[in-house]
């Protein structure tokens, strides 16, 4: 009875051990809709770990996880549709892969589909939308991507031309560790570009919408004027140094507005001749001087 039964165990197939059985228990999970066992599963396929190398089968396991909604799976689908290893080469289908493991929150997968949409050799240029995927890449950590978008506002393309916001970013990709930021950045500093004297036009230029949000549409220079009495307070090597024009307009509009406030200051309300701040501290001065000193 007992050489009866060793024959039979004999002939049952060889179950699997080892990586073979990880891959099997993988699958069997993945079927059941676990995305991460389908991504791991498709690594082993992708690295021949203990089981056969086959590109195909790791880019269905990572078709399935990113059909999963695996940001992870969604990237390396997008490489792999890229290059055309394990599927079919296909620029479009990658990035839409790319563009849904943005979505999911990958910054490097926004920083590639930027450079795609740079570049427009892959796919079709359209640069808005790669300035707005660098600058979530940038805000993802991704230095590089912080720098790429410095350099189109430096350029003035596709937006307006923003020194100080260029110098901005160039200054956050360099100190995440991004090379070029920092060289570029340096040479802005050398030239005097988007640091203290773009920071001043910025200053004296500022955009009405913050402060009355019905007025944002307004052109900065349809008011910028009522702020060169500024100018005019600060001394003439300062005006020089920082290119700020002070000539026989801009003094006799200053002069203008200057006779105007003083004329008018009296006879306004007082919410109205003092910042907000200002007359916080003007009550907190007069309640110290009513209780007054301490015996």
């Amino acid at each position: 009875m007992t050489l009866v039964l060793l024959a039979l165990l004999a002939l049952l197939p060889e179950q699997p051990t080892g990586p073979a059985a990880e891959a099997a228990a993988l699958k069997k999970s993945c079927d059941k809709g676990a995305a991460a066992d389908c991504m791991r599963l498709a690594g082993m396929h992708a690295r021949g770990e203990g089981i056969p190398r086959d590109a195909e089968k790791a880019a269905g396991f990572l078709k399935k996880a990113c059909e999963l909604n695996l940001p992870e799976a969604c990237l390396e689908l997008a490489v792999a549709t890229r290059k055309g290893e394990g599927t079919k080469k296909d620029l479009a289908r990658a990035a839409l892969l790319y563009q849904k493991a943005c979505d999911g929150g990958l910054a490097p997968a926004c920083a590639d589909l930027a450079d795609m949409l740079s570049a427009g050799q892959e796919i079709e240029k359209h640069l808005g939308r790669a300035a707005e995927l660098y600058g979530r890449a940038c805000e993802g950590a991704i230095a590089a991507s912080c720098g790429r978008l410095a350099a189109m506002h430096a350029d003035g393309s596709p937006m307006p031309r923003d020194l100080v916001k260029a110098a901005s970013l160039y200054e956050r990709g360099c100190n995440a560790g991004d090379a070029t930021s920092c060289g570029r950045l340096a040479a802005m500093v050398r030239d005097g570009q988007g640091v203290a004297r773009d920071l001043a036009r910025a200053v004296l230029h500022p955009p009405m919408g913050p402060v009355v949000p019905a007025l944002a549409w307004l052109p900065v220079e349809t008011y910028a004027w009522s702020l060169w009495p500024a100018i005019g307070l600060l001394p003439d090597a300062t005006r020089r140094e920082y290119e700020l024009r002070w000539g026989p307009l801009e003094q006799a509009v200053s002069a203008w507005l200057v006779a105007a406030w003083r004329f008018w200051r009296p006879l306004l309300p007082e919410q109205f001749r003092q910042m907000p701040q200002a007359l916080a501290a003007d009550r907190r001065v007069r309640s110290v001087v009513s209780v007054g000193p301490r015996p």
